[in-house]
């Protein structure tokens, strides 16, 4: 009965999967959100073939950030080719620059049974990872009947998710059940996956990666800070920085900046937009509202009259940041989600951030846990902490203190989801370390 049930579940999901595939293709492809490289390779025609490997599954940008201390990991562990495979265009670009020498990079194949007898074959997985929330059936199915364990690590189902899981818990627990571990990030988390039905057994709650996942080439800082520093704090000044801002976070910003200034001597500020092509557009906006603008990319020597600082390149925020005595991380007085508060709390920079951070709500719960961040509602919120943080020393340092402590405990977190690794690697391979 069981089997039938089974073989039931799979045929209608495989319909499903291809009526939907067929019916976004076109806006996929239209949208730029698929090439036909990309295609083939989801199809299960791949570039490779290897004898044996460690299969890493993560979504994109934000997942691909986040295993480089993994792949780093495993890579002194175990003398395994890795295979990172991602699911967007822009994750899957990003894997590939980051990953260029210590992985292969593919595009995820379609949950489709003939696809993943084809790519496990051409894999030949000794174990399946899969970051955060990746819960496929085939996959998950296909590598259990074969021997080879999956687990997930970093694992997290948000409140949407969850409620859309608890829709169809029936099918969702026939998966979880044939997944080896479960690493989730929190006690909130463990109670979600088990709530859908993953077996307590499998599932244990091993800490966020997020909090190491964070990497500082100290040489390329050293260099921004001996070339920025005597330009935007010449003379000591305080430094604030808003950080990965969008619309209509600028301006909120410099009016503010304009009320610290008329009582607070020697403060700077400098905007990193989101998106750097709005430079022009904010130089205009700034210009507009009273202050001259200055491109980063242009500083030779300290600016002769007060002036916003504008970072116009990619690659140098968290620098910037290691630079500044005070943050404001954007993307979260709106409708955007926000932007990753990590990289001003991993220099212990006092930080501030609005009401929207959907897109970081697990890191955002654990650093207001701790206290190492300040989250605010609206615009006089923020006033009120910016100015807090130009005037407070006691604040600024209790701050830094608690920033410490968030990074030092979740430090343990890569240690943990590394055992939950090992756990179900090591019996396959026959312990074959380097």
């Amino acid at each position: 009965m069981k089997n039938i049930s089974k073989i039931i579940f799979f045929i209608f999901y495989d319909l499903l999967f291809i009526l939907l595939f067929l019916l976004y293709l076109p806006v996929y492809l239209k949208r730029g959100k698929i090439t036909a490289a990309a295609l083939k390779e989801k199809l299960g025609l791949l570039p490779l073939r290897l004898e044996e490997s460690i299969w890493i599954q993560v979504v994109s940008v934000g997942e691909v950030n986040l295993v480089g201390t993994l792949i780093h990991r495993l890579r002194e562990k175990y003398s395994l080719p890795i295979v990172v495979s991602t699911t967007t265009l822009t994750g899957n670009m990003l894997a590939k620059k980051k990953f260029e020498s210590t992985a292969h990079v593919i595009f995820f194949p379609f949950d489709l049974f003939f696809v993943l007898r084809t790519v496990i074959r051409r894999l030949n997985p000794k174990i399946f990872i899969a970051v955060e929330t990746e819960i496929w059936p085939h996959v998950f199915s296909v590598l259990h009947e074969r021997g080879i364990p999956s687990v997930i690590v970093n694992g997290r189902i948000s409140r949407k998710a969850f409620q859309q899981y608890r829709i169809i818990k029936p099918c969702i627990s026939r998966v979880l059940r044939t997944c080896s571990a479960v690493g989730v990030q929190n006690e909130l988390y463990r109670q979600r996956f088990l709530q859908i039905g993953c077996p307590p057994e499998k599932t244990a709650v091993s800490g966020n990666m997020k909090f190491e996942s964070i990497g500082v080439n100290e040489a390329r800082r050293k260099d921004f800070l001996s070339r920025y520093t005597p330009c935007l704090k010449p003379h000591g000044e305080f430094l604030l920085v808003a950080g990965s801002t969008h619309a209509p976070e600028e301006e909120l910003l410099v009016r503010i900046y304009q009320d610290i200034i008329k009582s607070e001597a020697g403060v700077g500020l400098c905007v990193a937009p989101r998106h750097i092509e709005r430079v022009p557009e904010l130089e205009k906006k700034i210009a507009a509202l009273g202050f001259p603008t200055v491109r980063m990319s242009r500083i030779t020597e300290p600016p002769e009259e007060r002036c916003v600082f504008l970072l116009d390149t990619i690659g140098q925020l968290r620098y910037l940041y290691s630079l500044a005595d005070a943050c404001f991380v954007g993307g979260s007085m709106g409708a955007h989600g926000g932007q990753n508060i990590l990289e001003p709390l991993y220099f212990s920079k006092p930080t501030c951030f609005g009401y929207s951070m959907e897109n970081f709500q697990d890191v955002k719960e654990r650093v207001l846990e701790k206290g190492a961040g300040i989250q605010v509602a609206n615009t006089e919120e923020l006033r009120k902490v910016l100015l807090q943080f130009v005037r407070d020393t006691a604040l600024r340092e209790n701050l830094r203190a608690k920033c410490r402590v968030v990074f030092e405990e979740e430090k343990k977190s890569l240690t943990h989801n590394m055992e939950i690794i090992q756990r179900h690697l090591d019996p396959v391979i026959g312990k074959n370390e380097i």
